[in-house]
């Protein structure tokens, strides 16, 4: 009967792993460099920036959008599917020459955790302030409903053009907007990105950064924004960039007690 209770006992810490380790959400591009006219198979990775524990269904997304030179455009689900490696791949086809940004946004879910899972998940994602809250507050112990939805966007190079424009906001939850252009200078310097909730700066916010060059497990380094809510991320290597932040904020007056909004972008230097 003990032997029963420790395999159960570490089945369910094994659940709760993989729950923690499965948060994140990015668009992560096979190919960043197109020429115009290329179809470009978008895949959303629902779970890590190099596995995909489950699909997104066309009905849970709340808006995709796209830009490019000419503006903000908002197109169809074309061919949107779930593969049977659990990601989210849908199809688009640039026609012109510039920098485009890809956008996708889901509606809010709920989610109800342990306080030790809910902790755990806080420390991994680097959200110290409500961290430090339930701390000061004696609510370690308290379990937690989480509403949240989630806001990914890659960044990709369609031709030789670079477009300025790929600073512009994408009107999201929560974005990352990139000040410079990724595809220009990339053998050295930084790019500056401003992280956006509700379209309004957030100063002080931890942002987690990471690059992964071929098939390697990702490396990752935590920044934080300042006064303009922006970051500075230094280019080291070539590879797979994302940058991505969690913005939680203490709910009252219901089940829910803590609303948070996600945001990544990825892009890639070579």
């Amino acid at each position: 009967m003990k032997a029963r209770i420790a395999i159960l006992s570490l089945a369910i810490l094994a659940v709760a792993a993989a729950t923690l380790s499965a948060h994140d959400m990015f668009i992560k591009l096979d190919q960043y460099f197109l020429v115009p006219g290329d179809t470009l198979r978008v895949p959303i990775l629902n779970g890590t920036f190099t596995t995909s524990e489950n699909g997104i269904e066309w009905e849970r997304v709340k808006e995709l959008v796209v830009l490019d030179s000419s503006g903000v455009t908002h197109p169809g689900p074309r061919k949107w599917e779930i593969t049977a490696q659990k990601t989210t791949t849908f199809e688009l086809v640039p026609k012109s020459e510039g920098t485009y940004v890809v956008g996708v946004s889901t509606l809010p879910r709920e989610l109800s955790m342990t306080a030790k899972a809910f902790n755990e998940y806080l420390k991994e994602e680097g959200i110290t302030d409500i961290l430090a809250r339930r701390k000061k507050l004696g609510q370690m112990d308290v379990p937690a409903r989480e509403r949240y939805s989630k806001n990914v966007k890659a960044v990709f190079q369609v031709g030789d053009k670079r477009s300025p424009s790929v600073a512009t906001p994408l009107g999201l939850g929560a974005e990352i907007v990139p000040l410079d252009n990724p595809y220009v200078g990339q053998r050295s310097g930084k790019l500056r990105f401003q992280c956006l909730v509700d379209g309004k700066p957030v100063p002080g916010m931890t942002v987690l950064v990471g690059s992964q060059h071929g098939t390697g497990k990702p490396k990752e380094s935590s920044m934080t924004t300042d006064a303009q809510g922006t970051v500075a991320v230094k280019i080291t290597r070539s590879g797979k960039w994302y940058v991505k932040f969690v913005r939680m904020v203490p709910v009252t007056g219901g089940e829910v007690t803590y609303e948070s909004k996600w945001a990544t972008i990825t892009f890639e230097v070579r």
